[in-house]
């Protein structure tokens, strides 16, 4: 698509992937970015070209049709209950993380969609994660061993008394038939 003809600011904005939207506190730079961008768009909307204003309604049209699937992918990750992950071990699990991912890259969410999904990702547990926080769990409460601290010791100081055993025949024998005064 050849933008020589778009405004410099209608360019931006397809650059973005959506019409940016204007908050009143943005809280992160990306949210600061986009609200000085929506900033500039809206004062420079009446001084745009039909051009320019037939490529934003495109823009727009396509973040529609694309809402449906959005929508989908949104309620694949809901029934899974849990933010999935790209691993070998499940790869349903896998598809679900990589086209989730690439939707994210593609901005196709919503702002209400990204609240939701940031919250998915910081509340739920992964299921191998929880599976291993109950095994670490049932782990530490279980009575310690009070020899499995020393189990190295004790098998040491059974070394120590078979040699000691083993030489004690040697140096009582020796003992005897060795004079050190002579």
């Amino acid at each position: 698509m050849s933008h020589s003809n778009i405004s410099p600011i209608v360019t931006e904005v397809l650059e973005f992937g959506r019409t940016p939207v204007q908050k009143k506190n943005p809280r992160t730079e990306e949210e600061r970015e986009e609200n000085m961008l929506a900033i500039r768009l809206s004062k420079k909307k009446k001084s745009l070209t039909d051009l320019d204003r037939l490529q934003l309604a495109a823009l727009t049209e396509r973040r529609e049709r694309k809402q449906p699937q959005v929508e989908s992918l949104l309620n694949e990750v809901r029934q899974l209950g849990y933010y999935p992950k790209e691993t070998r071990a499940n790869p349903v699990e896998c598809s679900l993380a990589m086209r989730l991912r690439r939707a994210l890259q593609h901005k196709c969410f919503n702002q209400a969609q990204l609240e939701e999904l940031q919250q998915l990702r910081e509340q739920s547990v992964h299921p191998r994660e929880a599976a291993r926080s109950m095994e670490l769990l049932q782990a530490a409460e279980e009575p310690p061993d009070p020899m499995e601290g020393f189990a190295d010791v004790a098998e040491s100081s059974s070394k120590a008394v078979h040699l000691k055993r083993s030489l004690q025949p040697w140096t009582s024998s020796s003992s005897s038939s060795l004079d050190l005064n002579a």
